[in-house]
């Protein structure tokens, strides 16, 4: 997803949670026997980013952010108004459950930023996902100096598509929320980590090899 959509309510809010409740209709009032319904929301429905980085706080799955819809759309920042609709999405998810008692349970997977080699074509960097172009611009020189970060945590794409198949599988799951994050990370760390795999050859097998994946499939977008 990008940041550069100026119709906060059209591109963000109505296709997130029209978008999400319209699904879980359209399965109740089908004639399949689906009996969950896995669903990609994002930390940051759990976050409070008006708080900052909070050291030493515990996030927890019990928690959604505060921000509501009527004060992201009022704030103009576009950041905000990508990040609420996370959360409104997810809760209307529960709450259709909560009200209709559905034939079917939902679990709800809350990532942080994932990284991954890219599978689709990008013609570029106009096509790159936030996550991805951050990744783009240290390695090709865009950025001169090495940014901060808003949350240290990452997942590889691949440990959260095993976590989707866990939690359609596991009945524990039924209508549970789950942070699925690897472990911390910065970009100082992406950097240094590049520099080790060119001069040394070093093979790490957690966020470093997701970030060899990742760059290894984003150089394609300088030979296309």
């Amino acid at each position: 997803m990008q940041l550069g959509t100026t119709d906060f309510e059209t591109q963000l809010f109505r296709l997130a949670v029209g978008g999400t409740v319209s699904l879980l209709e359209a399965i109740q009032n089908s004639d399949t026997n689906i009996s969950r319904v896995v669903i990609t929301s994002s930390i940051a429905s759990i976050l409070d980013p008006l708080q900052g980085q909070r050291p030493g706080y515990v996030y927890t799955e019990n928690g959604f952010s505060p921000v509501t819809k009527e004060a992201a759309m009022e704030s103009g920042n576009a950041a905000l108004a990508y990040l609420t609709p996370k959360t409104v999405s997810e809760k209307a998810a529960f709450d259709y459950v909560g009200k209709n008692k559905p034939k079917f349970t939902i679990s709800a997977l809350c990532p942080p930023f994932i990284y991954s080699p890219l599978i689709h074509h990008v013609g570029g960097t106009g096509g790159l996902s936030t996550s991805s172009n951050g990744i783009y611009r240290l390695f090709n020189g865009s950025e001169q100096e090495v940014p901060p970060i808003a949350f240290f945590y990452y997942v590889d794409v691949h440990d959260l598509a095993e976590a989707h198949v866990q939690a359609f599988e596991k009945p524990a799951a039924a209508n549970q929320r789950y942070m699925i994050t690897a472990s911390a990370y910065s970009y100082q760390h992406i950097c240094d980590t590049t520099k080790a795999n060119k001069d040394l050859g070093v093979e790490y097998r957690s966020f470093e090899n997701t970030i060899v994946d990742a760059v290894n499939s984003l150089q394609q977008i300088d030979k296309a």
